[in-house]
């Protein structure tokens, strides 16, 4: 009887060895099958500038490796901030994760950018004081400068500029112009 009883221990040892092997092994092949596909319009990017990675698989997220370097949008713009290399993951749940490699590199024209585009959100309101303008710094870091255009057209076009300095992190900062009223 105790040979019997060895032999189902052993049995079910070799049983579950086999489904810890099985797991480990085999299904990650299985959900490879199922893999992101995307492109990035260039694997280099000037600071200041943009590239584009199209997904052909819908509902994909963007993460960069560090937002410091190259920050990505919810679109898939890539935008270089400063000097190196990141990783640029294109990823959905169920899915193998699509991943680019992206140098940034100096721009002689532009001064390093702390912020991207993509990491400002700018609103505008015409009222009875004037014209405010809105900005909220999404980013990590501090804005120096924000330059916003707001167009009015009264009869005549005018572009109005707004600078505002040193938004904090995270911050909102807003203006007014009261040459700009609603009639």
């Amino acid at each position: 009887m105790k040979a019997v009883t060895g032999r189902m221990r052993f049995g079910f040892l070799a049983a579950v060895l086999f489904c810890v092997i099985y797991a480990v092994v085999c299904l990650p092949a299985f959900a490879a099958d199922k893999a992101v596909s995307a492109t990035i319009s260039s694997e280099t990017v000037k600071v200041g500038k943009t590239v584009h990675i199209t997904a052909k698989t819908k509902g994909v997220t963007y993460v960069s490796s560090n937002r410091e370097i190259a920050y990505v949008s919810e679109d898939g713009t890539v935008s270089g901030k400063k000097p190196g290399t990141v990783t640029i993951h294109v990823q959905k749940k169920g899915y193998a994760k699509k991943s680019f490699k992206l140098t940034v590199k100096k721009n002689k024209k532009l001064p390093d950018v702390r912020v991207a585009c993509d990491e400002i959100a700018v609103s505008e309101e015409l009222h009875e004081g004037g014209l405010t303008v809105s900005v909220k710094n999404r980013a990590s870091k501090k804005a120096d400068k924000i330059v916003a255009y707001y167009e009015i057209t009264t009869g005549k076009k005018h572009t109005v500029a707004f600078t505002l300095e040193n938004v904090k992190a995270g911050k909102s900062k807003q203006t007014t112009d009261t040459a700009y009223t609603l009639e």
